[in-house]
């Protein structure tokens, strides 16, 4: 399995189209070249075998209508080797290639494919990083124990800043083949927030991992546009809600792009289907996860 697992990172990134289940859209940052980009992972179906891809750098904001895809979309792309990242997992997209194929609505059908994707423990991911900075670099967990904290957002940095400052006083250019599109500013969200919890590795001490979920952002702008309380409406979704007794829950868990950092893992994105579809699936398929 480890040979044709390897053989097929090596065909992604020699040049091919792949199908992909998205599972991560990160929020959007400011990008020197883009203006600002997405992390886009999941797992690729087809040509298999089945495995994580991170697909970057993807301008949503700047896409046609017709290639912008949701969470849980199966999507076509082109893809190849990244310009600076040696992590496995790692593809540069070629963004003119998405299609979109469809998007898997029900948690069971969700929890299907799924099936054949191993999961490992945070604990895991971290000892890896730290042996070898081009480690595992995409992995889902469950997590056990979990609280939630939220803050103000700090705010951009001092870069950041200046990156949108370029884009703001500088003439409208092509990115990328694309063309630049006038979305509106970037604004960074209220709050930022964190997820502490123990994973399922015996000697775990805990962690505490920032969330950078694309839905976070999405839900906060949402919340300030319906005058209601920002900090309480992410509580009751990204808390009460995800961690309701009749969910079960995994994180799925990606490291920093800069070697020095790699040991540093955040949450991209939360699988929160209900007991019931996960046994469904189960019975359906094979042992999920």
């Amino acid at each position: 399995m480890d040979e044709l697992l390897d053989e097929a990172r090596k065909r992604d990134r020699v040049g091919r189209r792949i199908k992909v289940l998205v599972l991560v859209k990160t929020t959007p940052t400011p990008s020197d070249q883009y203006e600002d980009t997405v992390c886009v992972a999941g797992i690729a179906l087809e040509p298999g075998p089945v495995r994580w891809v991170r697909l970057y750098p993807i301008p949503f904001r700047h896409l046609d209508a017709s290639s912008k895809f949701q969470k849980y979309s199966i999507i076509n792309v082109g893809v190849g080797r990244p310009r600076n990242d040696p992590r496995a997992e790692s593809l540069r997209v070629d963004v003119g290639t998405i299609t979109v194929t469809r998007v898997l609505e029900p948690w069971v059908d969700r929890c299907r494919v799924l099936n054949p994707v191993p999961s490992t423990t945070a604990c895991e991911l971290n000892a890896a990083a730290a042996a070898d900075p081009n480690a595992t670099s995409l992995g889902i967990v469950r997590p056990l124990q979990v609280d939630l904290e939220v803050k103000p957002h700090r705010g951009w940095s001092e870069r950041q800043q200046a990156v949108l400052r370029k884009w703001r006083d500088q003439a409208v250019l092509p990115i990328d083949g694309l063309p630049h599109r006038d979305a509106p500013p970037l604004e960074h969200p209220p709050l930022e927030a964190w997820y502490r919890y123990t994973c399922e590795a015996p000697e775990c001490r805990g962690h505490r991992q920032g969330i950078l979920d694309w839905e976070l952002t999405a839900l906060q702008r949402k919340a300030r546009a319906d005058g209601a309380d920002v900090e309480e409406r992410v509580r009751r979704n990204f808390f009460q809600n995800m961690f309701a007794p009749d969910r079960s829950q995994w994180f799925i868990l990606g490291n920093n792009a800069e070697a020095a950092k790699r040991t540093s893992f955040c949450v991209l994105s939360i699988l929160w289907p209900r007991t019931g579809d996960v046994r469904r699936a189960d019975a359906l398929n094979s042992t999920l996860f």
